[in-house]
C-alpha cells in the first residue's frame, strides 16, 4: 500500500483519480493513524469512522475541482482544546 502520509494532497488526488488509491482507502489510513495517537494525543470530542468511509465511498473517480466531491464537505477537525482542559 502507498505511504499516503508522505505524499501532497495534489498527489493523493491524482492517485485517486489513476485507480491507484480509493477515497475509502486513504481514509481509512487516516482513521488508522487517529485511533493510533487518539489515547496519547486526545484530540476528537467526536469522530464518525462510519459517517466518514460512507461519504468515502460515494466519491466518483471523475471528480473534479469545478465539481468537487460530496465527501470534501465532510467536517474532519480534532478539538481545540485538550481533554481534561478548562
Amino acid at each position: 500500500m502507498i505511504d499516503i502520509f508522505s505524499l501532497k494532497v495534489e498527489d493523493i488526488v491524482s492517485k485517486i483519480k489513476d485507480a491507484q488509491l480509493t477515497s475509502v482507502e486513504v481514509c481509512q489510513k487516516y482513521i488508522e493513524r487517529i485511533n493510533k495517537y487518539e489515547k496519547d494525543v486526545k484530540a476528537w470530542v467526536h469522530f464518525d469512522k462510519k459517517l466518514l468511509l460512507e461519504k468515502a465511498e460515494e466519491v466518483p473517480v471523475n471528480f473534479t475541482i469545478d465539481k468537487p466531491a460530496p465527501w470534501l464537505f465532510v467536517s474532519i477537525a480534532p478539538s481545540t482544546t485538550p481533554r481534561g482542559v478548562g
